[in-house]
């Protein structure tokens, strides 16, 4: 399973890289990025449907890291989509007004949802035999009722609530940068600066820079340099070691997302000019 997903999960960074980097504007990025996603998630469905997993450990990692990995992104760039596409544009006030809705949204989100909030804030592990395996039963302080459309061989309410949860702290960090810029008088364009990338992308460039001591001759520690570059950037996530971790732990190949910076920097000096 491993070989299958992290070749699956490198192909969806790369392809996210690159409509990143080629997309017009944040609608079009939105929609190309949420169709990558969807495809990735159906590769996904696909290969799950006939595998066995061979331990509960096994299991619990799939639903609790991979699938929600996968999921958080096309969770992300639907609701990217819409708020891009119904973003107002007559005067900066109306702008202000809509962000700080959608803010407070998800700030709802999480206190509706504070008790697996909590779970997952503090890192807990206790209860992911419950929560993160086929055929999940409903707790009723937890999650009221399972979906009964949901594919129980695939799906997992509690995956869907946590992935829902990251794309979340993701998508407030670029809103709150967004509302940043417009009451400074500064709107957003093509020179303001925010994380198009994954998350692990993000961790992965992280711990080159910090390798390497190039930011600040290397005084920050990886959490300090991580939270300050992460609030320079609009980007915000409470899973940071476990991402590590998880980039720590790939079979194939750990550094995907460097050698594709060096791959599309050499491209791009043979195709063009800086």
């Amino acid at each position: 399973m491993n070989s299958f997903t992290d070749s699956l999960q490198s192909r969806l960074e790369l392809a996210l890289q690159e409509i990143a980097l080629s997309s017009g504007n944040e609608v079009e990025k939105a929609l190309r990025s949420l169709a990558a996603a969807e495809t990735a998630l159906w590769e996904l469905k696909s290969f799950m449907s006939s595998y066995h997993f061979n331990s509960m450990e096994e299991e619990i990692r799939f639903f609790k890291e991979i699938k929600t990995g996968f999921s958080k992104e096309q969770i992300f760039y639907t609701k990217l989509l819409f708020i891009e596409n119904h973003r107002p544009t007559d005067n900066k006030a109306s702008l202000k007004k809509y962000l700080r809705n959608l803010l407070k949204g998800i700030d709802l989100y999480y206190r509706e949802n504070q008790a697996f909030y909590s779970y997952y804030k503090m890192s807990r592990r206790d209860m992911d035999e419950q929560f993160f395996v086929r055929q999940a039963q409903p707790i009723l302080s937890i999650l009221p009722a399972t979906r009964p459309d949901l594919d129980a061989h695939f799906g997992n309410p509690y995956t869907l609530k946590l992935a829902k949860i990251q794309a979340f702290e993701r998508l407030s960090g670029y809103l709150a940068d967004l509302l940043d810029h417009v009451a400074t008088n500064r709107i957003q364009n093509k020179s303001d600066l925010f994380w198009s990338g994954t998350d692990s992308q993000f961790v992965e460039l992280l711990m080159g820079l910090h390798s390497r001591g190039a930011i600040n001759h290397g005084a920050l520690n990886f959490s300090q340099l991580a939270e300050k570059l992460g609030n320079r950037l609009g980007f915000s996530s409470r899973n940071l070691h476990q991402i590590v971790k998880n980039i720590r732990s790939r079979k194939k190949d750990r550094t995907v997302f460097l050698k594709q910076l060096i791959e599309s920097t050499e491209r791009q000096m043979d195709e063009r000019d800086f």
